[in-house]
């Protein structure tokens, strides 16, 4: 997965420059204080939905193979502080059957996370570029040089434009056809 544009998400600039590493390393700690809080309120109150975040937490920042490690290590310790906390099973197999039941559900949170952000970049792309030729379009010059303008009103320097214009293209299309001109372009 290529660099995601966290801002679609409204996600704070501060967590936005968090390293891969670090976000990694949090969400191991979530999944750890989750499992404590899991063990210390018993077996009877499921804290399942946080796991989720955790989750997707690790595969935005890392993606979908980091979110699934985090998967397997919340199932393992949702399963140990489930066991730990007193709960009680009619056969010796039922927790693993649980921890196994909440993996694949781990998995498939995960694949569906890293395939919806797959999908929003490739739909902001598919936004930005025109189709035919893969240049930038006019949404993209906007969003851009509205950066560009506030970098050099921060750094108080100078900003130069420039752009190429095709004299007389609108007679290609009309004596050559489209394709022509799609071929010219």
């Amino acid at each position: 997965m290529q660099e995601f544009d966290y801002q679609i998400l409204k996600i704070p600039p501060y967590v936005q420059k968090f390293s891969k590493p670090l976000a990694f390393i949090l969400s191991i700690l979530a999944v750890g204080f989750l499992g404590i809080t899991d063990y210390l309120s018993g077996f009877e109150l499921s804290f399942s939905i946080f796991y989720l975040l955790s989750i997707s937490f690790s595969v935005l920042f890392n993606g979908r193979s980091a979110g699934l490690a985090i998967s397997f290590i919340s199932a393992v310790v949702w399963m140990i502080a489930e066991q730990a906390s007193g709960a009680h099973y009619s056969h010796v197999l039922l927790p693993f059957w649980n921890a196994t039941v909440r993996l694949m559900y781990f998995t498939l949170h995960t694949i569906l996370i890293s395939v919806l952000l797959n999908m929003i970049d490739r739909m902001k792309t598919l936004a930005l570029r025109d189709p035919l030729t893969g240049a930038s379009n006019w949404r993209f010059f906007e969003e851009t040089s509205q950066r560009e303008i506030q970098k050099t009103r921060r750094n108080r320097r100078p900003i130069t434009l420039s752009y190429i214009d095709l004299d007389n293209f609108k007679l290609v299309n009309d004596t050559l056809g489209h394709d022509a001109g799609d071929d010219l372009l």
